[in-house]
């Protein structure tokens, strides 16, 4: 499963993670640990109509905190790209490489 794969590879880097399949799952997670996150990581295309973008806006306005945030795609659409670009959100195609899934973290953390 592609989010068991990302909580592996997550932690081989040292990265305590909380997941979720969709935004509100991934909220109440943080929320019952009482976790700020210090990254979000999120697929573009979350269960139901659910989209990364709106997750990663959730969160951020539940901590009041602009957590910086990458988003993760296989969707090549031009539109979506440009919509992320003005949204200040990063974004990485699938497959994930994993050198540059770090390096934008280490970027951004």
């Amino acid at each position: 499963d592609v989010l068991d794969g990302m909580r592996a590879l997550l932690g081989k880097w040292g990265c305590i993670t909380i997941t979720g399949i969709s935004a509100d799952g991934a909220l109440a997670q943080l929320i019952e640990q009482d976790k700020t996150p210090e990254i979000i990581i999120a697929d573009y295309h979350l269960n139901g109509d659910d989209t990364g973008i709106e997750a990663v806006a959730e969160i951020r306005a539940e901590f009041s905190d602009p957590i910086p945030a990458i988003i993760i795609t296989s969707d090549r659409d031009g539109a979506l790209a440009e919509m992320l670009k003005v949204k200040e959100l990063p974004l990485i195609y699938k497959p994930v490489v994993a050198a540059r899934l770090h390096a934008l973290i280490r970027h951004l953390v």
